[in-house]
């Protein structure tokens, strides 16, 4: 059996130092002391090592809002340092040491909530140790063991869907601060608390399983109900239609000879009106539409169409010189008159070209006679070149001999010989007036070849490249060979509109639509061609205004196009169309009456499923109903003695009764048979923890769970309740309770000394503490 050894707090509350409570050696322990010094602490920390929340914090949730944080938590004594909890167990000679610690480095957070909030008892890491040496000695955390809620609650139970945090508030302790929580639940929630303690949790998680299906066989039952009801009643064909396929290279699922196979019942009705309203639109179509009407409105579009694009008007206006002959014919003359203007730039760097003369009609003659002219010319040219670099040499070498002679006149030469020849000149001017005259003779030599060179080019122009020039500039000039180099730019980015214009020109032909006359047959200037082209578009506007559409017999003409590919041989009657009406009737009637006889047997057999587990879910009911109705029964009897022993002055009665509701189950809590109001609406706040102790012993007494940890702690029991019997409840705990290990604290040292006496007068091992001595002297030697 479980037995609780000791306590270890550390930095938890109002302790801070490490403290030690042993629990070991007596069978009723007394915590005494004024309020505010740590009796509460030691309970919570039992609490929260066994449940891993407090209880009251967690009812009293609301009182703080959760989008706030906080910059420790409610329960660390001084913040940056670990918060430590500790509670050994003992079964037999095993150790069950449970470990609570804060983390000093924890922000506090559980995911993206905010620090420290009053419920967040996840940011505790918990730990277990089987080692007594782990217990007042800070544990090495990397090597003991880390477990969860779950694993606490296996040491108490076997059962898994037992948890200390559901039993540990009803079974072991009654805490100071609302010792009626469980009395303050309305009816509902007391008998739910209570099934938990019957451990009818499997039979509860039966019924509900059973409640379910036949709820999911209910929503069936109505769901076919309502498909049978969408389908409604079959109607008998009057006679048998044969299938007619209406599109033959068109396949549409309502002209197949099965229009419904494989369609879901629930989608029946609905894809029988998607093929009713396909064959009503083809219907009012066949007999509305006119294939002239629109063939009429197809013209407009085309002639629209033409009429809002510049390109192809212009298009129209050059169809003709945009077929392959006259276009590339166009084209070799554009590139020929490009070149004979590039010729004319040639002419003045005296090149020239044979073919090029010859196709503008200069002969052989001319060819040769001009050939020679320049051949002279260049080697006059040739000559030129080479004199006068030998000329200028000649000066520059004369210069250079002036200048150094110059430089050394009346030195070792004689001023008036010549520094080369030594020839006597009389004086340096004479000299220097010689070597100057010699220059202008060879300057002029040059000059005079540079007159001879302008007298041939002079030739050359008056009688050869005038006369071509004139050749080129009549040819250019000449109306059948004026190209208008905007006009061919033009022509040239609509070539590829040819074959369009083509397949137009058919429609305006069939049309009577004429505007041969403004089709160009020769290049023209581009004011021509714009001005064909508006005079062609104004043709096509006219004949387009004069078409007029009856729209009314084209209403969904998109139903040609869609069904008929715009091909009136292949138009619908509407006597086809009703005929394919009829017979989609006739097969959605064949379906339905199929699908109703698949609805309807399945019906039949869900009806009795629902009547089969309605009778097992309303016989498990009753079954669990009773078995908790004599649980209850078994509690009803030590509540009431236990109620009424250690209530004090009570007016309307000895004790209280227990009372559970035939149709409903729940429970409620009576002064009387004769009343049916609960006593949180009748006795007072003192008078209520009473009956809620009463009840937690009855509890114990009755249903000994968990039958291994028999443990009952009470947060002083007479701090504010003037009705309680303490002699009463100390022969209650003393005679019921022999076996268990009580806790006990209170504020009143006599009443403290009267227990201690009482207890071991009967041979109970006790102890007191004065929790205000323990703490405050381990502050003072710590």
């Amino acid at each position: 059996m479980l037995q609780l050894h000791k306590v270890y707090i550390q930095n938890f509350k109002g302790v801070y130092s490490p403290t030690i409570i042993p629990f070991d050696t007596t069978k009723l322990t007394i915590l005494s002391g004024p309020n505010g010094f740590g009796k509460t602490t030691i309970f919570d920390a039992i609490e929260l090592c066994l449940c891993g929340k407090i209880e009251r914090t967690m009812t009293n949730n609301l009182v703080t809002m959760k989008n706030s944080g906080h910059k420790k938590p409610f329960y660390q004594h001084k913040a940056g340092e670990d918060v430590l909890i500790k509670v050994w167990l003992k079964d037999s000679d095993r150790n069950h040491i449970i470990v609570k610690r804060l983390d000093k480095a924890s922000d506090g957070k559980i995911g993206t909530s905010r620090p420290f909030r009053p419920d967040s008892w996840e940011i505790l890491n918990t730990y277990y140790s089987e080692n007594d040496n782990d217990f007042e000695s800070p544990p090495s955390y990397d090597n003991i063991r880390s477990i969860d809620q779950q694993f606490i609650d296996s040491l108490f139970f076997q059962d898994a869907r037992l948890s200390m945090a559901k039993l540990y508030p009803l079974f072991n302790y009654l805490q100071q601060e609302d010792n009626i929580y469980f009395l303050k639940k309305d009816e509902n929630s007391k008998k739910n608390e209570l099934s938990f303690l019957f451990q009818t949790q499997k039979e509860d998680d039966e019924l509900n399983n059973i409640t379910e299906k036949l709820g999911l066989a209910t929503s069936i039952r109505n769901t076919l109900k309502l498909r049978i009801e969408e389908l409604g009643e079959v109607v008998s064909p009057n006679e048998n239609i044969i299938h007619e396929r209406l599109f033959e290279d068109k396949l549409f699922q309502f002209d197949e000879p099965e229009p419904f196979q494989n369609a879901p019942n629930e989608q029946l009705n609905s894809l029988h009106q998607g093929y009713q309203q396909i064959i009503q639109r083809l219907l009012s179509f066949a007999r509305t539409f006119r294939v002239e009407e629109f063939e009429k409105q197809r013209l407009k579009r085309q002639l629209q169409s033409v009429i809002s694009s510049p390109q192809l008007l212009e298009s129209i206006v050059a169809q003709s010189l945009l077929r392959e002959e006259p276009f590339n014919e166009l084209q070799n003359k554009f590139q020929f008159n490009n070149r004979l203007k590039k010729y004319l730039d040639q002419l003045s760097n005296f090149h020239i070209d044979d073919d090029l003369n010859s196709q503008l009609g200069l002969g052989k003659d001319f060819n040769e006679a001009l050939k020679q002219r320049l051949l002279s010319r260049q080697e006059l040219v040739s000559q030129m070149d080479k004199t006068t670099v030998m000329l200028r040499q000649l000066n520059s070498v004369r210069q250079n001999t002036i200048q150094h002679f110059e430089a050394i006149k009346g030195n070792e030469v004689s001023p008036h010989h010549c520094p080369l020849c030594d020839s006597n000149w009389q004086s340096a001017e004479n000299l220097l007036s010689a070597f100057e005259q010699k220059t202008i003779l060879l300057s002029s030599f040059d000059q005079n070849q540079q007159e001879i060179l302008r007298g041939i080019d002079d030739a050359l122009e008056t009688g050869y490249f005038s006369v071509i020039k004139t050749a080129v500039n009549n040819y250019l000039t000449a109306p059948e060979n004026f190209i208008d180099q905007e006009f061919y730019l033009r022509i040239s980015e609509r070539k590829g509109n040819f074959e369009a214009i083509q397949r137009f020109m058919v429609i305006a032909s069939n049309q009577d639509i004429n505007f041969s006359g403004l089709i160009l047959q020769q290049p023209v200037s581009l004011g021509k061609f714009s001005e064909n082209t508006e005079l062609v578009k104004t043709i096509l506007e006219n004949a387009n205004n004069e078409i007029v559409v009856d729209e009314s017999s084209l209403l969904d003409v998109e139903l040609y196009e869609q069904y008929y590919t715009s091909n009136p041989k292949r138009l619908l009657t509407p006597t086809q169309l009703e005929a394919k009406l009829q017979f989609l009737n006739q097969k959605f009637n064949e379906s339905k009456f199929f699908s109703l006889n698949i609805l309807r047997s399945r019906l039949d057999l869900v009806e009795n499923i629902i009547n089969q587990t309605s009778s097992l879910k309303n016989q498990y009911a009753a079954v669990i109903k009773n078995y908790k109705k004599r649980m209850i029964e078994k509690i009803k009897i030590p509540f009431y003695i236990y109620s009424g022993k250690i209530l004090q002055h009570y007016q309307q009665g000895y004790g209280i009764f227990i009372d559970v509701k035939d149709s409903t189950s729940r429970v409620r809590f009576l002064t009387s048979e004769d009343t049916d109001h609960d006593i949180i609406h009748q006795l007072s706040s003192g008078q209520l923890a009473v009956v809620s102790l009463a009840f937690c012993l009855a509890l114990n007494k009755v249903y000994e769970a968990p039958n291994h940890f028999k443990f009952l702690a009470i947060d002083d029991p007479v701090q504010t309740l003037d009705d309680l019997n303490v002699h009463s409840f100390i022969e209650l705990l003393r005679h019921e309770f022999i076996d268990y290990h009580l806790i006990i604290s209170t504020h009143e040292e006599h009443i403290a000394n009267y227990m201690l006496y009482k207890f071991g007068k009967f041979g109970f091992t006790n102890a007191k503490f004065n929790v205000q001595k323990i703490f405050y002297n381990n502050q003072l030697t710590s």
